[in-house]
């Protein structure tokens, strides 16, 4: 047998492997993190974040200094599902690769029709391109279908890396891919602010080798560090914005390269590893109702006829002048999880058959092309 069918035999998985018994405190992680994405981008929008691109506008610094304050605590979000996923581990799987783009592309697609049909919007083919050739809004759908394919490459690592190698790469990667890459960006090449696959894959040896080796367990107060690493990000945000009068590095403060928010972001996933949660089966299955629908929930907060549906009835239903924008937001993004939620187990119902049915098929296809591949490269 050559190195090459060696350890992809190894980290392979098909499908007549089991899923591992999901953690409960894991399962609620994700549901928080789900929330805080989606509290994240409203406040982009209605806390007018994004605005700072441009510079800043004299009449919303109330709102950048509020919406800064929070934001600081929800930015971890991203980086703990990398950590997530390197903390289990992926298997090389290519009907979840499949399966996870055609129900990318099936949800916009479901959408825009009805866009369509309402006469809400047009029929925009640059969307069906974005999402066929990888789209900014959902960078984080092919940055994780790319560490699936290289995930015997990434596990490889992990287990052929001692506990002072993990050690020395954590380090010497966090001092390559946040604090060099954060502070000078075009040093050597670009990370795009942490959205990015290289990163994703140093996330993810992290959450492995915390799996692995307990890395950061001499480290007592998880949640309290979490508290103090998010309020001084919150303190260079203001000092940015307020005293330097630089609003376009101030919005890239919440960068997820940025070694605040990458060590935040550790401290704030350990806090929920030490996490006990009594595992009766009224509370699996709440958690899990949930759990199962946060890359639904994240297909379908980006979509702009839904989000922009969702606050227009918002809007109707609430005097929505009485509340503060920060408040309004956060009420916003319940209402928008929820409906998502709703949206999703809908569209699973109807859809999620066909999805895997057609997602076997052409998974079968692309193994008998990847094994031809590793026959010749024997």
């Amino acid at each position: 047998m050559s190195f090459i069918q060696k350890y992809t035999k190894c980290f392979y998985s098909n499908d007549s492997d089991r899923f591992k018994k999901r953690e409960l405190n894991i399962e609620l992680l994700r549901i928080i993190l789900m929330i805080f994405i989606v509290f994240h981008h409203l406040l982009l929008d209605k806390m007018k974040l994004l605005t700072l691109l441009n510079g800043i506008d004299s009449k919303y610094m109330d709102l950048y200094n509020v919406s800064g304050i929070v934001n600081s605590f929800l930015y971890v979000s991203v980086n703990c599902f990398f950590l997530i996923s390197g903390f289990f581990g992926i298997k090389l799987n290519f009907k979840k690769i499949i399966s996870i783009f055609l129900t990318t592309f099936l949800y916009v697609l479901i959408f825009m029709i009805l866009g369509v049909i309402f006469k809400v919007t047009t029929f925009n083919f640059d969307i069906i391109k974005n999402l066929l050739f990888c789209t900014e809004q959902y960078w984080y759908i092919y940055v994780y279908i790319l560490m699936v394919a290289f995930s015997p490459i990434l596990n490889l690592i992990v287990q052929n890396t001692s506990e002072k190698q993990a050690k020395y790469f954590t380090l010497i990667l966090l001092l390559f891919f946040s604090t060099w890459m954060f502070i000078r960006p075009y040093a050597a090449f670009i990370i795009n602010n942490g959205a990015h696959f290289l990163f994703g894959c140093y996330m993810y040896l992290v959450g492995a080798w915390i799996k692995k080796y307990n890395l950061f367990s001499k480290i007592k107060y998880y949640f309290t560090s979490y508290i103090l690493l998010s309020i001084s990000n919150a303190m260079i945000f203001a000092y940015k914005l307020n005293v330097l009068k630089d609003g376009y590095n101030a919005f890239f403060v919440y960068s997820h390269n940025n070694p605040i928010v990458i060590i935040s972001s550790i401290m704030f996933f350990r806090a929920f590893c030490n996490l006990h949660i009594k595992d009766s089966p009224s509370t699996r299955n709440i958690i899990l109702f949930f759990s199962k629908s946060v890359l639904g929930i994240y297909i379908l907060h980006g979509i702009p006829l839904l989000v922009g549906s969702v606050d227009k009835v918002f809007n109707m239903l609430f005097d929505v002048q009485k509340i503060t924008a920060l408040l309004y937001s956060f009420c916003l993004a319940i209402v928008l999880f929820t409906v998502c939620l709703i949206i999703d187990k809908i569209l699973k119902i109807v859809f999620n058959k066909p999805i895997l049915k057609i997602s076997e098929k052409i998974s079968i296809l692309l193994k008998k092309c990847y094994n031809g591949l590793l026959f010749l490269l024997s």
